[in-house]
């Protein structure tokens, strides 16, 4: 349960302290419990990391999936953007309709959907496929 790090590259006034880095980053196939942890080495910061981005949004095979920072743990955390009445699954997937007693049919039918707040990728989560070829160019905040 691990991510790789590529090197960091500095951004921002030349001959300070860099207020972030550009770092490439990539994702394995077994999401740790609220999320991959990251130190401020990793991302070439001394003191602490304050945030990282993108956080809006993703794609994985077509899926959205969103990304935050956990600044009180120092993590990445993923969530699915659309909350449901079931788990979530272990690999990113579309919504799908609650089964239930209600019978759909056809492509405009409704049926029963619990739309809700986002649920985060649950542990052993595969995040391996995300960004490009698996690889996702991120930008951290720190000191």
């Amino acid at each position: 349960m691990t991510i790789a790090f590529g090197t960091p590259v500095p951004r921002g006034v030349p001959g300070q302290t860099p207020l972030w880095t550009e770092v490439d980053v990539t994702f394995d196939n077994s999401y740790p419990a609220a999320g991959y942890p990251v130190t401020p080495a990793n991302v070439g910061f001394v003191n602490d990391v304050r945030g990282c981005g993108p956080s809006v949004v993703f794609t994985a095979g077509g899926v959205v999936i969103l990304m935050a920072w956990d600044e009180a743990t120092s993590k990445i955390r993923f969530f699915y953007p659309v909350g449901g009445a079931t788990a979530a699954p272990a690999t990113p997937a579309q919504p799908l309709l609650t089964a239930g007693g209600t019978t759909v049919t056809g492509s405009a039918a409704t049926g029963p959907f619990t739309p809700g707040g986002g649920k985060e990728v649950p542990t052993g989560a595969d995040l391996s496929g995300i960004g490009t070829s698996g690889l996702v160019k991120m930008m951290f905040y720190g000191s």
